[in-house]
């Protein structure tokens, strides 16, 4: 999935004539700013607020602690959002030149959702497709129902996303699948 900008895998791919040069350099220079971005905002931020956060919890000082996570929130949605650029914009394009894959859709207008269905379908397409077509339709196809198919589709995805993050980080929280899982229902009441 870093390597190629695709999960599901085909014989044939839509193909570009040749590779950009200055396509390339430009998402490496996004990527560099990027991650400049992340990392100002990373220490200018987060790490002063997260260790003036540990003094509040050893004083037990819950209103502080609302503070800093309220203070917290406008630079991780923007460390969030640099994130998403250079991961799903940037990365995925330069990967995809490299590769020299036509298909660029790697995301759809998801800032523009009006409710997480919406959202889930449009922020992540590879992994979105990839669950598509080895878990939703195989599900249907045996006389599943829809809303359970989609179930069984979070509560894959939730395990899958726990493996790997759990993997990487070397640690094990699982709020982080029960809150992806929880937003399969909400999306059903929305409807």
């Amino acid at each position: 999935f870093l390597a190629a900008p695709t999960l599901c895998f085909q014989l044939e791919y839509p193909r570009t004539e040749k590779i950009r040069k200055m396509f390339i350099l430009k998402r490496i220079g996004e990527l560099l700013l990027g991650g400049i971005f992340i990392t100002v905002v990373a220490l200018q931020f987060h790490i002063p607020l997260m260790n003036s956060s540990l003094d509040y919890f050893q004083r037990r000082s819950f209103l502080n602690l609302i503070e800093t996570v309220i203070r917290l929130t406008i630079p991780s949605l923007y460390m969030w959002l640099v994130g998403f650029f250079c991961f799903f914009h940037c990365w995925f394009n330069l990967t995809a030149e490299l590769l020299r894959y036509g298909d660029r859709q790697f995301y759809l207008e998801w800032w523009n959702c009006r409710d997480l269905n919406e959202y889930w379908r449009l922020w992540n397409l590879p992994v979105h497709n990839w669950f598509i077509r080895h878990v939703y339709n195989p599900l249907l196809k045996r006389g599943i129902s829809k809303a359970f198919a989609m179930n069984i589709v979070f509560l894959v995805s939730a395990i899958l996303h726990e493996y790997l993050v759990t993997k990487s980080l070397h640690n094990l929280l699982l709020h982080r699948s029960a809150f992806q899982f929880n937003t399969s229902p909400s999306g059903l009441s929305q409807q």
